[in-house]
């Protein structure tokens, strides 16, 4: 626009109308070319950037898509870590519930057992109260594992939710 403008000033003196100075028509036909094509190419451009804000929104909305997805997933995962440790606990629980009576029961037998070695009872009875406290410190044996192996598999939940955090 200010090329024309100088233009203007340049050939016009003020006596006689511009619209008939063939010099200076030509030269503003190729000033307002020139103002043309820079506005086609400045829609052009426009155009351009629209289309790469459209494919930028695009990829933006398949990211949030992509995002609430795996947050879905995990966030399932965890209450399923969460589900599995309450399980667990539920279980080493009962096992440790199971260990104490065992041994309670054990603790009673062997009394019962010292009683009758006291009073030298038959020996089938003796080796029958043996065998039950022998079943008995197996049973507990195989429960103490049995929790050690629960403890193990809480430890391991543990720090499965805890990695989840």
């Amino acid at each position: 626009m200010e090329m024309l403008l100088s233009l203007v000033d340049k050939h016009w003196t003020g006596e006689r109308p511009l619209h008939h100075d063939n010099n200076f028509l030509s030269q503003a036909v190729q000033i307002l070319s020139m103002m043309e094509q820079d506005i086609s190419s400045g829609e052009a451009e426009v155009r351009t950037l629209r289309g790469n804000v459209e494919e930028l929104k695009e990829q933006a909305e398949i990211r949030d898509q992509d995002h609430r997805t795996e947050t879905h997933r995990l966030t399932t995962q965890l209450e399923e870590a969460h589900i599995s440790v309450d399980s667990l606990n539920e279980q080493l629980r009962i096992l440790l519930e199971d260990n104490v009576s065992l041994q309670k029961q054990m603790i009673r037998l062997e009394k019962q057992y010292l009683n009758s070695m006291m009073k030298s009872s038959p020996n089938t009875e003796i080796c029958e109260k043996q065998a039950e406290v022998d079943e008995l410190r197996k049973k507990v044996s195989e429960l103490r594992e049995k929790v050690e192996e629960g403890e193990r598999v809480k430890e391991l939940a543990d720090m499965l939710q805890e990695n989840h955090r």
